[in-house]
């Protein structure tokens, strides 16, 4: 049944994919899209499950954000493997296996949205520009520029505290509506800027809380 299911997966988001190939349909867009093109025979049509990505990073990027999207995303590890096999030593052995795991994994899967993938990918990548370093020519960058990676983490680190915090208010939301109070529940949504959080885990719109 599983296997039926991911097929179904990918044939929708082919179909996806093959209506906006540029510039896809927005990153995050695809379990909006998936039930416009039709739910099939999965689990989704009972109801029972809710499908959120494809169980394939390559299609999912691709219908997220287009073909140059897709190129884009595999270039990173295609000039990762570049630099490995021409290090021809044990540590780019391992290295070039590691990726080449990822890369089959994400073939059936979704690791680009595992933390444990994600660390353990990054260490790769990490790994490799330090092998790559002593073969680089130093280039000095004026330090005004760590101003721009410093700004860019505040930033990111205040939006995600803020979406954080919405995240948490949404279980206080459920636990309220379990009680059926639902005065309180519009109360507390109408409290808050939802426009940081539009969807749940699930991708049920925020405002259907309201509602």
């Amino acid at each position: 049944q599983t296997v039926i299911e991911r097929v179904e997966l990918w044939k929708t988001t082919w179909q996806i994919i093959k209506d906006q190939p540029l510039r896809g349909i927005g990153i995050g867009q695809w379990a909006l899209e998936y039930p416009k093109n039709g739910i099939s025979i999965t689990k989704s049509l009972q109801d029972t499950n809710r499908f959120v990505r494809p169980h394939n990073d390559y299609l999912w990027v691709a219908s997220e954000q287009g073909i140059f999207g897709l190129l884009a995303y595999l270039l990173i590890f295609f000039y990762a493997l570049w630099i490995v096999v021409r290090q021809e030593t044990i540590q780019s052995i391992i290295l070039a296996a590691g990726l080449f795991a990822y890369l089959l994994i994400a073939l059936f899967d979704f690791p680009k949205e595992h933390v444990v993938h994600n660390v353990i990918l990054s260490l790769y990548f990490g790994h490799i520009v330090y092998l790559n370093s002593s073969k680089a020519r130093k280039i000095q960058v004026p330090k005004i520029a760590l101003a721009i990676p410093i700004m860019l983490t505040l930033y990111f680190g205040f939006y995600h505290y803020k979406k954080l915090k919405l995240e948490y208010l949404l279980t206080d939301l459920l636990e309220l509506r379990g009680r059926k109070q639902w005065g309180r529940v519009i109360k507390r949504y109408d409290q808050h800027d939802w426009s940081k959080l539009p969807y749940d885990i699930s991708y049920t719109p925020t405002i259907w809380y309201r509602a």
